[in-house]
């Protein structure tokens, strides 16, 4: 059973992804360099494949930018529930925020919630506004 640390969770919602950018910003510059070539050349054709080969690339970039903006929209409010959920059990436990760890990256019923050596399941409201810890016990620790 993988356990996720306060860390991971502050970690990934800070993580940006600039080298998804850059990519896209190399490939915009090798079409336009690629262009540039060819309107210089009498021989038009020779860059007519490099062109279209370079502008693919970037249509495919610009689109799993897209879904990946989608998503990455999604996992950090994910991500900013579950901060503020560890924050308010290092509050309320009075424990360092080190020693909790969840085994889930967002938040659920049932989920199990460890404090130091100790494994709690965590139980929520209807609406996540409050939660409940009740000490269980794995089998194979």
């Amino acid at each position: 059973m993988n356990f996720y640390t306060y860390d991971y969770f502050v970690y990934e919602s800070n993580n940006n992804q600039v080298y998804k950018y850059l990519l896209v910003i190399v490939t915009l510059l090798l079409l336009l360099l690629v262009f540039l070539r060819r309107t210089k050349k009498k021989e038009r054709s020779k860059y007519r494949d490099l062109i279209m080969l370079f502008s693919l690339v970037l249509v495919f970039l610009v689109g799993t930018q897209f879904n990946g903006y989608q998503k990455g929209k999604v996992d950090k409010g994910n991500l900013s529930q579950m901060i503020v959920f560890l924050n308010s059990v290092e509050k309320n436990q009075q424990v360092s925020s080190s020693e909790l760890s969840v085994n889930s990256r967002y938040l659920k019923d049932k989920m199990l919630l460890k404090i130091g050596d100790d494994y709690y399941q965590v139980n929520f409201n209807n609406d996540n506004s409050s939660f409940g810890l009740e000490e269980t016990f794995l089998v194979n620790d």
